[in-house]
């Protein structure tokens, strides 16, 4: 069975894609479910949400939105390509309004955004630390090595002093700096973030940054514990509010972001779809174990049998947010040591290559 695409296309004249405006993007669905729950009509309700809003743009988009439903269109239509709510989570306000809990599924969709800021923030929370350690011990030591060493070290040449190769190799790259440092510096820069945006953020080749961070010892498992929270989130608010199975599944593959847990939902997706149950549609798929424990497998296939599946993913995707929490506090623990280590390394480099020539400039002396 061909898998249909839960993504819908962008009406013409539509609003371009909305960067930002996170907070009021929130505000927006928030308060239309307040409204729709208090009886409001959406057009109405639309109406005064927009009144509230700050940005401008945001005030065109939805006066474009309101127009919609106004002329007889659907809620989901008239969102879908708005940058309002992301295209992945306009199925669920079509699911919503067809099943009558469109103002559950607009919170769903609320708490869903929330929730994946927080553990993006966790995250970057985690690496900022020693991202900025690093960056300043390279800036440090590019511009101790570029201005300061060799005017430092070239003085024991003048005395025709026999340099240790530490000192050497300092000298030596202190030298390159000067001659073409003005374009050796610019370029492995540019050469980073090259390389960055291709293996972190390109989509085709994404997947191999996304390797390297769940192989890193403390980043891998926050992915792994927020991948598992976010199973337990979206699966269980999905089946809550009425979407079949299938098409659950089909949804949570296209939020994941990590390929390992995109492949591994595209199997259960197919799996489901013909008739296979969660337990057989995990045993079926090789790397199953290296992604989800197996107490939490054992957990979902308790929970199938017992007709209380939904319940057991909220308890899953609880436990494990506790989890994310307690390993991005520390994973700064475990890199302190690393970074004093290398810190701790530059420095001695550094210090030996100045020091050991004085030591044999005052051997000599004493000879």
């Amino acid at each position: 069975m061909t898998k249909k695409s839960i993504y819908k296309k962008r009406k013409k004249g539509k609003p371009a894609r909305l960067w930002g405006f996170p907070k009021e993007r929130d505000y927006i669905l928030e308060n239309l479910a307040l409204l729709l729950s208090a009886g409001m009509g959406v057009a109405e309700a639309a109406n005064i949400v927009s009144s509230g809003l700050k940005s401008k743009q945001l005030k065109r988009v939805m006066a474009q939105v309101i127009e919609d439903v106004d002329s007889g269109s659907m809620l989901w239509k008239a969102l879908s390509g708005s940058g309002i709510v992301g295209e992945n989570y306009i199925n669920l306000i079509k699911v919503g309004e067809e099943s009558g809990r469109l103002v559950d599924n607009l919170r769903l969709i609320v708490a869903q955004q929330q929730k994946s800021r927080a553990f993006k923030a966790k995250l970057i929370s985690a690496m900022s630390y020693p991202i900025i350690v690093f960056a300043l011990m390279i800036i440090v030591g590019l511009g101790a090595s570029w201005f300061m060493l060799p005017k430092i070290l070239s003085s024991f040449s003048d005395m025709s002093v026999k340099v240790p190769l530490v000192t050497q190799v300092v000298m030596n790259f202190g030298t390159f700096l000067q001659n073409y440092g003005i374009i050796f510096v610019p370029t492995v820069l540019v050469g980073t973030l090259l390389f960055i945006y291709t293996f972190f953020v390109f989509r085709p080749f994404r997947f191999i940054g996304q390797s390297f961070l769940m192989w890193l010892p403390g980043v891998g498992s926050i992915i792994r514990d927020t991948e598992i929270s976010r199973l337990g989130f979206v699966l269980g608010g999905l089946l809550e509010s009425g979407l079949p199975v299938v098409e659950a599944v089909d949804y949570l593959e296209n939020t994941s972001v990590y390929r390992p847990y995109t492949k591994l939902y595209a199997h259960l997706e197919d799996k489901i779809n013909d008739g296979y149950s969660f337990q057989k549609s995990f045993e079926s798929y090789k790397r199953t174990n290296k992604l989800i424990p197996v107490p939490i497998q054992q957990l979902l296939f308790a929970g199938e049998r017992s007709g209380n599946f939904t319940d057991v993913l909220y308890k899953i995707s609880e436990i494990y947010s506790e989890k994310v929490d307690a390993s991005a506090d520390n994973l700064s623990i475990i890199v302190e040591p690393i970074l004093l280590f290398v810190v701790g390394l530059g420095v001695l480099i550094i210090g030996l290559s100045v020091i050991l020539p004085i030591y044999t400039l005052v051997g000599s002396i004493g000879g």
